[in-house]
């Protein structure tokens, strides 16, 4: 062999080397990157270990019943060589730590903590720049309370983990955690019987996912600022009340609650706000012969599109407070929505009290047909057939009638503090301004009576 050849060989070990060995702190001895193993090692069962401030190396393997207790935010390092923490035993705590770097390929389902034991408890922990922040894997009555998942920013958004990841989870509980620059926020597949409350999840695609899951609570859960606030698909026996829902857009998808072939839906008391579609139901409730929904005190203001119905799902609709969408109801196909609407709130109703309020408008149907049409609404020529269609019957459609609108706005929760209130002012301004209904009209093309668009 030339001694070019040995050169080129030993250059390319000195590569390997060096990208597969963990990283290390200069001057850390082998025995101080293991010390955490050695005290969970040691520990008998249900033992309560109080770990000292510094620096300790993973991955760690929890593999007995045991409290580990951080004192001032101790640092566990995955060295990006898999997951950071894995629990494998039941009724494991681990309170207040610093989890940091797992494995970054997408492949790897890597996790800041990921749990395989029964009655965990993960509370006032951060959590950050791992793949996945919790991973609850085929586990029951697992808690995740106080945490902070800060995910990847630096990763595209598709090539991101979750925050909160529930893969076959019974009985969980979720509670205020702070998650931000995840792929969803809190990710739910094949899970039942699980608590959703007073999360904050921004700058994610989604924030609350849920997938072929039943019998969930979703509770004063603060999502803003995502692509889509909540998506609800395939799922059964929800109830999603109080939560503050705004501002989730991006350049081809905005919408505040998506709920795709889901029955036994209760959503009441929600704060919708800011986004294309506020409300977008498709084939909801499901099955349909067996299922209900109903959609009660919520308030659903300035969207451009306050409710998409497509013609495969029905409602009930009570008490919500419709407030300067531009485009109240949006209905998708050609046949009548079955839904029943009384007691809302209807910002352009103009009747006099007594008489029913209507959803209909020509100029809605002609731009739902064609959605690009709607950078021209408040141009002159616009203007012109909004006097024509006063003087002039066009025969509208229908989409809406409500029996007993009310005049007055009923319960109107109070945007988070999380947010700025500044979004009222500038949701009144974009409702009205032709620049916004230049970008409305894009986001138009891909929504406008085309049921068949393709989620990120």
């Amino acid at each position: 062999m030339t001694t070019y050849k040995l050169a080129a060989l030993l250059t390319v070990f000195v590569l390997l080397s060096i990208i597969t060995t963990p990283r290390m702190v200069m001057g850390e001895s082998i025995e101080a990157a293991n010390k955490l193993q050695q005290l969970i090692n040691e520990a008998k069962p249900y033992d309560v270990l109080e770990i000292p401030p510094g620096r300790y190396y993973g991955p760690i393997v929890i593999d007995k019943p045991l409290t580990l207790v951080g004192k001032g935010y101790p640092t566990i390092e995955g060295r990006e060589v898999g997951d950071v923490v894995v629990i494998e035993a039941n009724d494991v705590v681990l309170d207040g730590f610093r989890i940091i770097n797992s494995n970054i390929w997408y492949g790897s389902e890597a996790a800041g903590v990921k749990i395989r034991g029964n009655n965990s408890k993960i509370t006032n922990n951060i959590i950050e720049d791992t793949l996945f922040g919790i991973y609850l894997e085929g586990v029951h009555n697992t808690t995740a309370a106080n945490n902070i998942l800060l995910g990847m920013p630096q990763k595209h958004i598709n090539d991101r983990g979750h925050g909160i990841y529930l893969w076959y989870a019974f009985g969980s509980l979720i509670i205020n955690n702070t998650v931000r620059d995840a792929k969803d926020g809190i990710y739910n597949e094949h899970s039942y019987y699980t608590k959703i409350i007073k999360n904050k999840v921004s700058k994610s695609r989604y924030g609350i996912h849920l997938m072929y899951s039943a019998n969930y609570e979703i509770l004063n859960n603060t999502v803003i600022g995502n692509l889509v606030g909540m998506a609800l698909m395939y799922s059964q026996n929800l109830t999603v009340k109080f939560n503050m829902v705004g501002e989730n857009k991006g350049m081809a998808v905005s919408e505040g609650i998506f709920l795709r072939d889901s029955g036994n839906v209760t959503l009441e008391y929600n704060m919708i706000y800011g986004h294309y579609l506020g409300l977008d139901i498709t084939y909801s409730p499901y099955p349909p012969e067996t299922t209900y929904l109903l959609v009660r005190n919520n308030t659903v203001a300035f969207n451009y599109v306050g409710v998409s119905l497509d013609v495969d799902s029905r409602g009930e609709f009570y008490g919500n407070n419709f407030v300067e969408n531009v485009e109240q109801v949006m209905l998708i196909g050609s046949v009548d929505t079955i839904a029943y609407w009384s007691g809302n709130f209807w910002s352009d109703y103009r009747g006099i009290e007594g008489q029913p309020y209507k959803a209909e408008d020509p100029l809605e149907d002609l731009m739902d047909n064609y959605p690009y049409l709607r950078i021209m609404m408040y141009s002159p020529a616009y203007m012109m057939l909004e006097i024509m269609k006063k003087a002039i019957p066009m025969g509208a459609r229908v989409k809406a009638v409500d029996e007993q609108p009310r005049t007055e706005v009923s319960f109107m929760p109070t945007p988070s503090a999380e947010g700025d209130i500044s979004w009222l002012i500038a949701a009144a301004v974009l409702t009205i301004s032709p620049a916004s209904l230049i970008v409305a009209a894009i986001r138009g093309g891909f929504y406008g009576g085309n049921r068949g668009r393709k989620r990120i």
